[in-house]
């Protein structure tokens, strides 16, 4: 007896613009723990998940796209016979910090200045040293207080 297939679309997005977001990874399941298969975005943000017979699935991100937080609940699906079944994740775009080292007088940027980033809990991100411009940017963050303090004054 032949079975009629279904498709499962997975689209990202993100949180605030809702622009597909290339990138992230999925892992895809039966409810009773059969894995279906891991299946990455193309650059379109979608992925089509083909030939799924009726029943109930469970899907997860496993890795976010560039930049961006990973969404930790996985969904679950019903697929009809004959049906496509969609289903959305929306991402939250990474935070970052920018320091600028200027010199108090003159405003020229200072480069050489080095600064320890941690969490509010003690947890140390890095240590930093300024550019040529004066600037450091700590990239992909996620929301929360950091503790920015500077370890090493630049020459002169």
């Amino acid at each position: 007896m032949n079975k009629l297939l279904s498709v499962i679309e997975i689209r990202k997005l993100d949180t605030i613009t809702n622009a597909l977001l290339p990138g992230p990874t999925f892992v895809v399941e039966r409810d009773n723990g059969e894995k279906i298969g891991t299946y990455k975005t193309a650059q379109t943000g979608i992925i089509v998940v083909p030939a799924v017979t009726y029943g109930t699935y469970i899907v997860s991100e496993t890795i976010a796209p560039d930049g961006y937080t990973r969404d930790e609940i996985p969904k679950t699906v019903i697929v009809k016979t004959s049906q496509l079944t969609q289903v959305e994740f929306r991402n939250k775009r990474l935070s970052g910090i920018e320091i600028i080292k200027l010199d108090t007088i003159t405003n020229a940027p200072l480069p050489g200045a080095t600064f320890v980033v941690e969490r509010d809990n003690g947890e140390k991100i890095g240590t930093y040293k300024t550019d040529q411009t004066g600037q450091i940017v700590v990239p992909d963050l996620t929301e929360g207080t950091y503790i920015v303090s500077e370890t090493i004054d630049p020459d002169g």
